[in-house]
């Protein structure tokens, strides 16, 4: 009875890797940004073409951009706690990790569907002072991840 009480309580505790991102939105502290891709090809237009390096037909398939911050010490502390369980999932596919230390690097996180496909793929910048979580939500190829 007493290991079936701490194994409740341990799955109370865990979240799924694929709702990590929205449970880091409800944080309070956590600046959340949407940015639907139709209105950055709009702002950029014409200009995205003349700018060496970026090629925005890489996220044709891309429907939007969310951004998710944390700079505040508690908030950040929250995060940091969510994404390590979002590390321990084997749900996405991990594309890219450079890590300074274990809370400084960056993580880059491809949800598959299909053979080298992904429909939402996550950046994880942690430079030790803030957060920054970057999710493109569509469809990506691997070819189509030059971009990063």
């Amino acid at each position: 009875l007493l290991l079936m009480c701490a194994a409740l309580a341990m799955s109370a505790c865990t979240v799924q890797q694929t709702a990590v991102m929205d449970k880091i939105r409800d944080i309070d502290n956590v600046g959340s940004y949407r940015l639907p891709l139709n209105l950055l090809s709009s702002v950029i237009g014409d200009k995205a073409s003349k700018i060496p390096g970026l090629d925005l037909s890489a996220l044709q398939g891309v429907r939007s951009v969310d951004v998710l911050t944390a700079k505040d010490p508690n908030t950040k502390d929250k995060v940091r706690k969510l994404l390590n369980q979002f590390y321990k999932g084997n749900t996405y596919e991990l594309l890219l990790e450079a890590k300074e230390n274990r809370m400084k690097g960056v993580s880059i996180y491809g949800l598959p569907v299909g053979t080298e496909r992904y429909s939402e793929l996550i950046m994880i910048v942690d430079n030790g002072i803030d957060i920054n979580i970057l999710q493109l939500n569509g469809t990506m190829s691997r070819k189509d991840l030059k971009f990063l």
